[in-house]
């Protein structure tokens, strides 16, 4: 955008009220006010506290429990997303979790009558062997014969390999119960994981704040990039997201004035900058700024307008553009003189920028001067004239 001036004030109108027959004009003393060098730019406001809701999940929308421009608390439900088929995947997940623990119960009653044989059987196992050292010992007095010696060892080896099967029976149902309490760790975590996927289904408000446009209806299919509705805490403070410019902005500084206008340049609030953005946007070759606003009482989030950076203001002196006269590619203005009657002298001027119906003079016009702001075409280079007198209500703002 090019760079335009915005005047801060400019001598008000005034007449001498000389008699004679000079040509009728109006007349204006020049005066020094402030007049800023700006540039306008496109913003939005924002609040700080402002997000676009978007779904984490893909599906149809079965139901919009908000209007636009509701008020609403943190943790509201505002839209849903059918969760029929995720209901159906959680309560699957939930009997799996469920046949899984059901497995492992059984396993673990199995282990435990297995461990009671293991029990019994080692006892068997102690009383044949203390029965075989009993035998043997008879054997070595000749109490009994070979044949009862042979019976005993004969028995404890059968009971030794009984209590070896059993151990190794507890051995594989303890192995086996491994296996089906990861089966159900893995059965409950899917369970917790389609629980946590059912969630996203709830759109819900993740602060207070005020529902945005609702784009989407019910029926419509969404993704993760469709944008949803958005949530405005309108109590915290707004921002103007302005984009410069990439070639302007190494006149960027934190601080530099903001005037944020609408369409037809009427001011809406000020502010200053707070931010500027390390890096420029590659799409729009643009840098982001944002503003402080000292009064959000006209402004809305999300609204757009007009920003206009003030980049420096400095004392000059501007003219109506109806004070202007053109003449072989040079512009001049009328400048009265403190004659009796008074004339006017033809004086080219050098201009700066103009802002609505004013210009700012670089050159050709000193504080203090007067000269013609209505009447021009009648004039020529030292032409009489009689400047008009001030109506009453010129005259009561003159005091």
């Amino acid at each position: 955008m090019g760079t335009s001036f915005a005047l801060a004030g400019c001598g008000k109108g005034e007449g001498a009220g000389h008699g004679g027959g000079g040509v009728p004009v109006k007349v204006q003393t020049a005066a020094l006010a402030d007049t800023d060098e700006t540039s306008e730019f496109v913003a939005e406001v924002k609040s700080r506290n402002s997000i676009e809701l978007r779904p984490q999940v893909d599906g149809h929308v079965s139901k919009i429990l908000v209007a636009p421009g509701t008020v609403v608390t943190a943790g509201t439900q505002l839209l849903q997303i059918d969760p029929q088929r995720q209901q159906a995947a959680f309560t699957s997940a939930t009997a799996a979790s469920g046949t899984a623990e059901a497995e492992l119960a059984r396993a673990r009653s199995t282990l435990l009558a297995l461990e009671s044989t293991r029990d019994a059987r080692r006892a068997a196992f102690k009383l044949a062997e203390t029965e075989q050292k009993r035998s043997a010992s008879l054997l070595g007095s000749n109490t009994i014969s070979q044949q009862s010696f042979d019976q005993s060892q004969t028995a404890l080896d059968q009971a030794r390999a009984d209590l070896a099967a059993a151990e190794q029976q507890v051995s594989a149902q303890k192995a086996a119960i491994a296996s089906y309490e990861s089966g159900r760790a893995q059965a409950q975590a899917s369970a917790q994981v389609q629980r946590a996927e059912l969630r996203y289904y709830n759109i819900a408000a993740p602060f207070n704040g005020t529902v945005g446009d609702i784009p989407v209806k019910i029926g419509d299919f969404v993704t993760p990039q469709t944008l949803l509705t958005t949530l405005d805490d309108e109590k915290m403070p707004l921002e103007a997201y302005i984009s410069v410019p990439v070639e302007q902005q190494a006149r960027l500084k934190l601080d530099l004035p903001v005037r944020l206008i609408d369409a037809d340049a009427k001011l809406l609030s000020k502010g200053t900058i707070s931010f500027i953005a390390p890096r420029v946007d590659t799409a729009s070759q643009t840098v982001l700024v944002k503003a402080r606003i000292e009064d959000a009482s006209l402004l809305k989030a999300q609204q757009l307008l007009r920003a206009r950076i003030v980049w420096r203001s400095t004392p000059a002196v501007s003219v109506p553009t109806t004070s202007l006269s053109r003449q072989s590619g040079l512009t001049f203005v009328y400048v009265l003189n403190d004659a009796n009657p008074p004339t006017v002298a033809q004086r080219p001027v050098k201009l700066g920028a103009t802002t609505g119906n004013d210009v700012v003079v670089i050159d050709g016009v000193k504080p203090g001067e007067r000269f013609v702001t209505a009447g021009i075409q009648k004039l020529r280079d030292g032409a009489p004239v009689s400047p008009e007198a001030p109506t009453a209500e010129k005259a009561a703002d003159a005091k």
